[in-house]
């Protein structure tokens, strides 16, 4: 279905002298305010999903009776491994994928029309079986990294745009034997990517630290060698200190094996057998299946058939508790996700075999009761099975591989509820403001909508009735107290949408909309007011003698212009933007001590 993309916002005809914005809620309900600021928390919420896509709000769903299979490739030759992601910057998600019995690693790019146009990577990357998709580089757009099998390297391909996607390959590792598993992951705390591998005929875990630099400078360090036969792999805080640590299955060893970081630079690891005889355990995937704030791992046993819950008891090193989700033939892949957006994280896994496929398993919120949703059986041999938003409607998917049947397909697992409500936490504006006005950024298909309420009071006890509903954001001059909450309610008369929200903000100014002296931070507006049609003219207002950082978004969240300039605090200052194309755009700007000011905008010359 092709969707509109409709970006609500008002006018800024003034430095503002505050605003409010969220922009995630995925830590979940339970925070009634005051608070001073909206972080990734809420009050309350029915029938809304905040988890499937971490920084956006729909309809939660429920599951159908028969899932839709949709097809993404007839033939690629021992289809394995796979990712999703927008690789080419038109908000639609891609899929790139490797095979076992194939030199190509490809990209399907999502037409808009739920067709597909398949784009070879690299015809060199022998048997790709481990993917990941992420922004390497800092660039704003997104590259592949993918280790190979038979030939044993770890490859970046840095996206250098271009229609078809050109790519500038990288290796990273040239000897990396039975290269199985690649993630990308910061884990040294620096704010850049750096990789993880495991090589399971290496029998080694490593990982290579982003030093920076063009081309990237890449530092090897080994976590452990001496493992047997290491297929999957994850980066994560499994103790709650700080510090990054590592799992891994390891196939021949029967072992589910962690490493406990000491952080910085070059870490020392820790080793614990989290779980032994594990018989052929060949994925292994951390999350918080129980909701009680530290990460569970689920594994898959492909030679037992069992798909497993290890749950996390605390401690250090933490103490494991092995629980069986359920029996399923040849389990080989499972990865977690929130695929009926009920706040929890269900799993998706799939049968090495010829004739158990691939089904998901619903959480009863505890992780103690699960609720099995066939997705597809007597497929041949599945390799992967991996919960992803592939339609861009909002709701988790499901991808996947079958090695034997050389096919790559999709699923839509769920439909959306009809309607759903979202309460925020009580913000606490510490003024009396005179001039208020809310604004929002919305993604609305045909049968989709969205309106939104707010009540505000100078007592946070007793915040009093409801305004009326809104459609568009509007100014709320007269109508703003000390305290505001907001409520949002989402409807859809159509099963397969949801209106997606990405973002609410609010802006006040305690002394009315014009009249500004001394303002103590950092505000920027749009000269002309919103929408922009000529050039864009922003006016800057910052603490004096202090750098300010300009940037743009578009609306997949790539940077797409950047400047700095120091400001002498004699006023509102001018910075004409280069020409950017029509669209909908983020502009954030951020002083040295780390202050900032954000609004959304649309250009639209036609």
């Amino acid at each position: 279905m092709k969707r509109a993309i409709v970006l609500l916002l008002i006018p800024m005809l003034a430095c503002l002298a505050a605003q409010v914005i969220q922009t995630n809620w995925s830590l979940g309900p339970g925070l009634p305010g005051p608070v001073l600021e909206w972080d990734s928390m809420f009050d309350s919420s029915l029938h809304i999903a905040w988890l499937s896509r971490p920084g956006l709000l729909t309809l939660s769903s429920k599951a159908l009776s028969e899932p839709h299979m949709n097809l993404v490739d007839p033939f690629f030759n021992g289809a394995y491994s796979a990712d999703v992601g927008d690789v080419n910057g038109d908000c639609i998600p891609d899929i790139v994928a490797g095979g076992a019995l194939s030199d190509d690693l490809c990209i399907w790019l999502a037409d808009g029309q739920g067709g597909w146009i398949r784009e070879t990577i690299s015809s060199t990357a022998e048997n790709a079986i481990g993917t990941d998709i992420a922004d390497i580089d800092g660039d704003g757009d997104q590259d592949i990294l993918c280790c190979t099998y038979a030939g044993g390297r770890i490859l970046l391909f840095l996206n250098c745009g271009g229609n078809p996607l050109q790519w500038n390959e990288v290796v990273i590792e040239p000897d990396f034997p039975g290269g199985h598993d690649v993630e990308a992951w910061d884990m040294d705390g620096d704010c850049d990517l750096d990789i993880l591998g495991a090589s399971a005929e290496g029998d080694r875990v490593a990982w290579w630290r982003n030093d920076g630099g063009s081309p990237i400078q890449w530092v090897e360090q080994d976590i452990a060698t001496g493992i047997d036969y290491p297929c999957r792999i994850q980066a994560v805080d499994l103790d709650g200190d700080g510090c990054i640590d590592v799992i891994a299955s390891a196939w021949e060893d029967n072992e589910i094996v962690a490493w406990y970081g000491s952080g910085g630079s070059s870490p020392s690891w820790q080793e614990q057998t989290v779980y032994s005889d594990v018989d052929g355990v060949h994925s292994v995937r951390a999350c918080d299946v129980d909701l009680d704030g530290d990460p569970d791992l689920v594994a898959s046993a492909l030679d037992e058939g069992t798909l497993l819950l290890f749950r996390n008891g605390g401690g250090y090193p933490v103490n494991w508790t092995r629980e069986v989700i359920d029996y399923f033939t040849a389990c080989g892949y499972a990865r977690t996700g929130d695929i009926d957006g009920d706040g929890d994280y269900d799993v998706v896994a799939c049968s090495f075999s010829s004739s158990a496929g691939t089904a998901w398993w619903e959480n009863d919120g505890s992780g103690s009761s699960w609720i099995k949703h066939p997705i597809v059986s007597a497929f041949g041999s599945i390799s992967c099975s991996l919960p992803a938003d592939v339609d861009g409607n909002g709701s988790l998917d499901a991808v996947i591989t079958c090695r034997t049947e050389n096919r790559i397909h999709w699923y839509e697992l769920t439909e959306f509820t009809g309607a759903g409500q979202l309460y925020s936490s009580i913000l606490d504006t510490e003024e009396n403001p005179q001039w208020a006005s809310m604004d929002w950024d919305v993604i609305l298909q045909t049968g989709a909508a969205m309106t939104v309420r707010f009540r505000s009071s100078d007592d946070p006890g007793n915040m009093g009735s409801w305004s009326d509903e809104y459609s568009e954001p509007s100014e709320i001059s007269g109508a703003l107290d000390r305290y505001f909450q907001y409520q949002v309610e989402m409807i859809s008369a159509v099963p397969s949408v949801s209106p997606i929200l990405s973002a609410f903000q609010l802006n006040w100014d305690a002394t009315g909309i014009s009249g500004h002296e001394e303002l103590p931070g950092p505000f920027i507006f749009p000269h002309g007011g919103n929408p922009v049609g000529g050039t864009l003219v922003l006016e800057l207002h910052g603490l004096p003698e202090r750098n300010a950082k300009i940037m743009i978004f578009d609306c997949c969240g790539r940077l797409v212009w950047s400047a700095v300039r120091e400001l002498d605090g004699s006023g509102c200052e001018s910075l004409e933007v280069p020409d950017l194309p029509d669209g909908t755009y983020r502009v954030l700007m951020q002083q040295d001590q780390g202050e900032s000011a954000s609004f959304p905008i649309v250009i639209l010359r036609r």
